[in-house]
C-alpha cells in the first residue's frame, strides 16, 4: 500500500466550557486546522506509520478544516469542503492525530527534502497533526 496522506496541523486549539455550568461541567476543545500539507506516495513509508503511535481524535475534540466535509449534493458532490471534521476518513476509519515531535523523524526519513517535512520540523513539539489518509 503507498501513502495517500494529507497533514493538518491543528493551528489553534482551545478548551471552551460548554453546556450548563450550574448542571454539569463539560469541557470541549476545539480548533481549526487551516492547513493542509501534502506528502507524495512513498510505500516504504507504510511501515512507519503504522508504529508511529496515533491516536483517534477523541469525540471531545471539534476541529474545523478545508478537507472536514463532503459537498452533500450537485455538481461537486461527495469533493471535499470546509467545515467540522467528520469522524471517519475516506476508508471507514477514525481519524488519527498525533503531536509533530512523533511524526518529524519519520518524515525526515522519508521526506527528507519535502516542504512538508520543512514545515512540521518548524512546529511546536507538542502541536497536534491530524493524519488524513485519503
Amino acid at each position: 500500500m503507498g501513502v495517500d496522506l494529507r497533514l493538518l496541523p491543528v493551528d489553534f486549539l482551545s478548551m471552551s466550557l460548554t453546556g450548563d455550568v450550574a448542571c454539569h461541567r463539560s469541557f470541549v476543545r476545539w480548533g481549526f486546522s487551516h492547513t493542509v500539507l501534502t506528502l507524495p506516495g512513498n510505500r516504504a513509508a507504510w511501515e512507519a506509520f503504522k508504529g508511529i503511535g496515533a491516536e483517534p481524535v477523541p469525540r471531545t475534540v471539534d476541529v474545523s478544516t478545508w478537507t472536514g466535509q463532503r459537498v452533500p449534493d450537485g455538481s461537486l458532490e461527495g469533493e471535499t469542503m470546509y467545515g467540522r471534521l467528520r469522524e471517519r476518513d475516506a476508508y471507514d476509519c477514525p481519524f488519527t492525530w498525533l503531536p509533530a515531535a512523533k511524526l518529524k523523524p519519520v518524515l525526515a526519513e522519508f521526506w527528507p527534502r519535502s516542504p512538508t517535512t520543512a514545515y512540521i520540523a518548524a512546529c511546536p513539539d507538542d502541536m497536534m497533526v491530524i493524519l488524513d489518509w485519503h
